[in-house]
């Protein structure tokens, strides 16, 4: 990846989506600030880490992303692995 470290170092929260909602790859940030190790993130669906009430704006952008419409910024609501494994969660 050209750009990894600016991917890596950034202050934000990044991460990569494929066109089915799997997170193919997050950086430092977004692991750390939602608890989870790298290998436990990576393979998740976005959904499983975003707020409910956030969900299908969110799978709406990613689909939208993939027909061709450039999102350049999109919000949303995370959840930590602590919530997001919280039985209400589902």
């Amino acid at each position: 990846m050209r750009y990894r470290s600016l991917f890596d170092d950034a202050l934000d929260m990044i991460h990569i989506v494929s066109a089915d909602g799997t997170i193919v790859d997050a950086n430092r940030v977004e692991l750390e600030t939602l608890g989870y190790e790298r290998s436990e993130y990576i393979g998740k669906k976005l959904a499983e880490v975003i707020h409910p009430d956030c969900r299908q704006e969110a799978a709406e952008r990613v689909k939208e992303t993939f027909n061709g419409t450039p999102i350049s910024n999109h919000e949303t609501v995370p959840v930590t692995k602590e919530i997001a494994d919280a039985p209400f969660m589902e």
